[in-house]
């Protein structure tokens, strides 16, 4: 029998007709909490949200046009020296351009959600590296011919490292597996 201030307890095997108590909880009962519904093959997965995704596009686009001005201006700068340009100033030309070339595309591409774009990227990318490296083998070369200062040498390895970052940090975006993600979605 039950006193009429006292409230009903549900008897748990065990328990003694005593309702559980968690500890420094202030004398309140454990609720008992009902089992989590159980997980199906085909249940909503949430949708990637593409920021890796989008920002390797954006920096991929923002590298293209960077390797545009930079194959540019090292035209016009190696046809201020005149005479012939030495064959390794020719390759950089070529990797930066082609450099440039899967950047706009396979960034495009990642704005469409198309696969292929992350690869070009990370292509792109690879080559920026390559020819961030050329640049200073190639400043070097340039630079003991013409007899300039080991500061321009200097100034070029420097420049060369401050512009492979982006394309480092656009790699490593283009390369995580949310990006690869959000490209299947479709």
């Amino acid at each position: 029998m039950t006193q009429p201030n006292q409230p009903q307890y549900q008897q748990y095997p065990g328990t003694g007709g005593q309702p559980a108590q968690y500890p420094n909880s202030g004398g309140y009962p454990a609720q008992p909490y009902p089992a989590a519904p159980p997980a199906y093959p085909g249940a909503m997965q949430p949708k990637p949200s593409g920021g890796t995704a989008i920002t390797a596009g954006v920096l991929a686009v923002l590298g293209a046009l960077w390797g545009l001005f930079s194959a540019i201006s090292t035209i016009v700068v190696l046809a201020d020296f005149g005479g012939e340009l030495p064959v390794i100033s020719m390759i950089g030309i070529g990797l930066i351009g082609v450099e440039a070339v899967l950047l706009l595309v396979g960034g495009i591409l990642i704005f469409v959600k198309k696969p292929a774009g992350r690869w070009m990227v990370i292509a792109g990318c690879a080559l920026a590296l390559v020819s961030s490296v050329l640049a200073i083998v190639n400043t070097s070369i340039v630079a003991s011919e013409v007899g300039a200062s080991g500061a321009v040498v200097g100034g070029t390895m420097g420049m060369a490292v401050i512009v492979a970052l982006p394309a480092i940090a656009t790699l490593v975006l283009a390369a995580v597996p949310p990006t690869g993600r959000y490209l299947r979605q479709g």
